[in-house]
């Protein structure tokens, strides 16, 4: 009984070092657009190599998307601007227990000459596309929480 009682503590501590933040609250897949707001995470599932007949489920692996941050200088809908104005996003990549530095994608304005909505990261020897698809909701056009959707490929 006593041995029990020892490791009662122990475990409390443990537990207590787990923070609910460092875990995604959902998964997708490779490929599959998620929307999250700015401070949500997901983790991101995807294939070591392309699925074929001699390897009908071939092994999985996971990195974990976290959005950092949102800002949106797009014109208001229904207004005149001198600038477009642009979204970005800036978030961070983790996997094999190394993090990106963090990485930023806008949303450019529709007479932007280069395009900034899709980038590589690398993260130790892997390497990622992240594409930004859009970030709502349009200025002028609701007051809810402001959201981004990515796809990773």
């Amino acid at each position: 009984m006593k041995k029990h009682l020892f490791s009662l503590p122990l475990l409390a501590l443990l537990l207590t070092q787990c923070r609910q933040d460092d875990i995604p609250a959902r998964t997708v897949t490779q490929s599959q657009p998620f929307t999250l707001a700015a401070g949500g995470a997901v983790s991101v599932l995807w294939f070591k190599q392309e699925p074929s007949f001699s390897s009908l489920a071939p092994p999985l692996d996971s990195l974990t998307f976290k959005l950092n941050a949102i800002n949106d200088s797009r014109c208001p809908a229904n207004a005149d601007c001198v600038r477009a104005g642009e979204a970005t996003t800036k978030f961070t990549l983790s996997a094999y227990g190394a993090t990106s530095g963090e990485q930023s994608l806008s949303i450019p304005a529709p007479d932007a000459k280069n395009r900034t909505d899709s980038t590589t990261v690398r993260v130790g020897s892997a390497s990622f596309v992240v594409v930004l698809k859009s970030v709502q909701p349009f200025p002028g056009m609701g007051n809810g929480t402001k959201t981004a959707t990515f796809v990773i490929k």
